[in-house]
């Protein structure tokens, strides 16, 4: 409802991009309850409510959006389709967060649809950047899903090696979850 109400007001005053966002935020909501018809419902219309040759982080936002509903609709190809749009548009915004979390997103993807070259050299971009920024969150969440990478392929000793990479960062994140999985990994790559 608050989210429905910002988007008036914002309408009220032609403020798109924050009628827009006040849309795609009732998507999240959507999408964090599993209602991906009414999350891909909202992401689309607010795509409509702003000039998105203007607006372009919106735009690779909302992309990025409907390619995880797709993806969890298991709508493979779809999904890599948006997210693919959507690194496209963040690269040329210089939203390189946003670019290190969708390569992550994409290569994952290439690997559940059985791509792992195209996989492991999307995942290799996003470690490039990670580097650069040097956030122990991005940098181990890559290296994770590098190990899971190597994984899929057979190579164990790679697996392990890029769960290891991961690790430190993880104690750097601090968030006992991240550590447990982190654990996890690294006795699966060890097995």
């Amino acid at each position: 409802r608050l989210y429905g109400a910002g988007s008036k007001l914002s309408n009220d005053i032609g403020y798109e991009l924050g009628q827009a966002k006040g849309v795609a935020y009732q998507g999240a909501i959507h999408y964090n309850q599993a209602e991906w018809d009414q999350a891909l419902e909202k992401y689309f219309e607010s795509l409509g409510l702003v000039d998105t040759s203007v607006e372009l982080r919106h735009k690779a936002a909302m992309f990025n959006n409907i390619g995880n509903v797709y993806n969890m609709q298991g709508e493979f190809f779809t999904a890599l389709d948006y997210l693919q749009k959507a690194s496209v548009l963040f690269e040329a915004v210089n939203d390189t967060f946003s670019t290190i979390i969708n390569k992550n997103n994409t290569g994952s993807l290439f690997m559940r649809s059985m791509n792992p070259i195209s996989g492991k050299r999307v995942l290799n971009e996003a470690l490039a950047l990670a580097k650069v920024v040097g956030d122990p969150y991005f940098l181990s969440d890559t290296y994770t899903n590098l190990g899971n990478a190597s994984k899929i392929e057979g190579n164990g000793r790679e697996s392990l090696s890029f769960y290891q990479l991961a690790h430190p960062n993880y104690v750097k994140v601090g968030d006992p979850r991240f550590l447990a999985m982190s654990f996890g990994n690294i006795a699966d790559g060890f097995y």
